[in-house]
Parts: structure tokens; C-alpha cells; sequence
């Protein structure tokens, strides 16, 4: 005998196709998805439309009641598309859970601060911009470790040049210089090598770089042994495009008593230089910072000597006392 059917109630529209539906369990509803991505709520008893909304311009493909933690849930062949709907309602951790789209994922997961997962699709995709992006929000959380993972990652020197100076971690900023030289990235390498004490290295930077009379502005104030030098290299260089110009350049020892307190920076360089690989901990600057500024010359000159006399400019016949140990101004 054959199968009869008695059809109670039909549910139709003339331009659409009806995909999928579902029974409300406690409600006298039908949840209809269409396919046109339309979703329609048909009140049986009534034999109303109750609500009809738009979720995609896709093909709405199933749907069902989930009220364990949302109203409804439909699958559609994007799953974006779901995930933009429930994101825009503020389900953005339903909308994470759902998303398949690596860029979509990882910019909710930023949203709702899941840095192990951002860090996850990062390492999956290996975006530049991604790691970056990652980093900034790692430090600003605390999460140091993870952002100098990040700025390593995309190659981020500034980045790492403040994590590492922050945290007054010389090994880094010796790596970083390091890479920063490998890149090309000479501002960041002369800076790590600047706060690391490492002046000769700083002065050999800058003549490699072309910066010739930068060095010998720096070699005046930090390397007073290294002034004829890095002179003679600048005459040499500048005889190029003027002669009578690079006639005119003084060497200190040549002409010391054109150069205000060379002798006194000639000591100075001799009793710093031990204390220049000597580096203070980070957690010190509160106690530090609040100390008065002083040049090294200025504390030299304030230095008791054995001396009966100062010393004058060009005049090297005085020794300075041995046991009178300078430290520079942290």
C-alpha cells in the first residue's frame, strides 16, 4: 500500500527556494533559511510571517535552533559571512569560533586580546604586518617574551631597539647591532652601539658610512686620541672638492691651544674607558635620573690633583693622580 502524505500547512514564496528548516522546540515556530540568504521565522499557528531578515548574499545552505548560547545558527558555504553577522551582534567570540578566513580570524582574535591564538594564524600566514601588529599589542600588555618574538619576526629594529634599552639588556642590543649593520640600518646599529659604550665601534660606523666629519665632531668629544685620525681621513676626503678647505682643518695636536681643555679630555678618555663596559640595571634610573648633570671635563677639573697647577691648554708636563678614579655620569 503506498505512503499518503495529508500536507496541513505549506510554506512557499513564489522567487525563492527554501534550502533548510527547523522546529523550535518550545515556540510555535519554523526557522526557514532560503535561497537567497534571506532567513524567515514562520509562526505556524498564525500562519504569519513572524520575521524575516537578511543574513548573506549567499545561499543560506542549514539552519537550526542553538539556544544553548545563541537564537540560531545557520551555515552558509561562507562561513565570513555568519561570523561578520555574529561579530556585529557582539558574539565576536562565537564569530572566532566559526571563521576560517586566517585574516578574519587573527584580526578577532586582536579584538579580543587571544595573543596565543593571533600568534598562531601569524606563525601560519607569516605577515610582516601581522607580527608587527601583534608585537605592539604583546608589549603594551606586558607580554615581553612574546613581543620580542614578534619584532623578530618582522624584523622590527626600532621595535626591539626600545624593548632591549628598556630593559637594559646588553646582549640584545649587541645582537641587534649586529643585525642592524647586516640591513644597512646604521642609525639603529650606531644607537645600540652608543649606549653599549662602545665608541671606537660607533667612530668606525660612521667612517664606513661616508660620515667623515660627523667622526670627527664625535672623535672631539668622546675619543680625543682618535681626532688625527679620523682629521687626517677628512683632509684626504675633502681635498676632493676644495683643497684650500681641507688645508684649513686644525689638528689638536698640531695646534692644542686651538682646542679649549685638550689635555683634560686626553685624561678624561684615559681614566673612562674602564668604566665604559659597565652598565648600569635598568630598575637604577629612578635613583639616577635625579642626579645632577656633569660633563666628565667638568668632574675631572673638579678632581683634586697633585698638580700646583692646573692644567693649561696644550700643556702636558702635568700628571693627574693616579688614585683619583673617574667614573662618568651614568
Amino acid at each position: 500500500m503506498p505512503l499518503r502524505l495529508d500536507i496541513k500547512k505549506k510554506f512557499a514564496q513564489r522567487s525563492e527556494r527554501v534550502k533548510s528548516v527547523d522546529l523550535h522546540p518550545t515556540e510555535p515556530w519554523i526557522l526557514a533559511s532560503l535561497y537567497s540568504g534571506t532567513v524567515c521565522i514562520w509562526n505556524y499557528q498564525t500562519q504569519t510571517i513572524t520575521k524575516s531578515f537578511e543574513v548573506t548574499e549567499l545561499p543560506e545552505n542549514t539552519l537550526n535552533y542553538a539556544l544553548e548560547r545563541v537564537w540560531a545558527i545557520g551555515y552558509i558555504k561562507s562561513s565570513r559571512s555568519v561570523a561578520h553577522f555574529l561579530e556585529s551582534r557582539g558574539m565576536i567570540e562565537d564569530a572566532l569560533e566559526i571563521a576560517t578566513d586566517p585574516d578574519y580570524r587573527f584580526e578577532l582574535a586582536i579584538q579580543l586580546g587571544r595573543l596565543e591564538i593571533a600568534k598562531e594564524i601569524a606563525e601560519e600566514v607569516q605577515s610582516e604586518s601581522k607580527w608587527k601588529q601583534l608585537g605592539e599589542l604583546a608589549m603594551s600588555s606586558g607580554k615581553l617574551q612574546l613581543a620580542e618574538d614578534c619584532m623578530k619576526y618582522a624584523t622590527d629594529l626600532s621595535g626591539l631597539l626600545l624593548l632591549y634599552s628598556s630593559l637594559g639588556d646588553a646582549e640584545g642590543m649587541s645582537k641587534l647591532a649586529s643585525l642592524a649593520k647586516e640591513q644597512g640600518k646604521n642609525n639603529v646599529a650606531f644607537l645600540c652601539l652608543f649606549m653599549l659604550g662602545r665608541l671606537e665601534d660607533c667612530l668606525q660606523l660612521l667612517v664606513e658610512s661616508n660620515r667623515i666629519p660627523e667622526a670627527a665632531l664625535m672623535a672631539r668629544s668622546y675619543l680625543p686620541s682618535k681626532v688625527s685620525e679620523i682629521v687626517a681621513l677628512w683632509r684626504k676626503d675633502l681635498s676632493k672638492v676644495n683643497s684650500k678647505a681641507a688645508e684649513s682643518l686644525a689638528d689638536p695636536e698640531e695646534y692644542p691651544n686651538l682646542f679649549e681643555d685638550w689635555q683634560v679630555a686626553r685624561s678624561v678618555e684615559a681614566n673612562a674607558v674602564e668604566a665604559r663596559g659597565v652598565y648600569s640595571a635598568a630598575e637604577n634610573y629612578a635613583t639616577q635620573a635625579d642626579q645632577p648633570f656633569i660633563t666628565l671635563v667638568e668632574a675631572f677639573r673638579n678632581l683634586q690633583v697633585e698638580a700646583e697647577e692646573p692644567l693649561e691648554n696644550g700643556d702636558g708636563d702635568h700628571e693627574v693622580a693616579e688614585e683619583n678614579v673617574l667614573t662618568p655620569h651614568q
